[in-house]
């Protein structure tokens, strides 16, 4: 189970607002840019490619 409260411990920096990410290019990692974006206001400056 996560904790929320060690989590943010742990890495404060993810609930600052207006970071700037660099993503994958893929479905999940557009869905998570996509919620940033909304909720912290981060913005996309970047993608990268996936090797499998």
């Amino acid at each position: 189970m996560f904790n929320r409260t060690d989590i943010l411990t742990r890495f404060p920096w993810l609930m600052q607002r207006e970071r700037r990410m660099i993503i994958g290019n893929d479905l999940d990692a557009l869905l998570s840019a996509q919620f940033l974006l909304h909720a912290l206001g981060w913005s996309v400056v970047g993608f990268y490619k996936r090797w499998k």
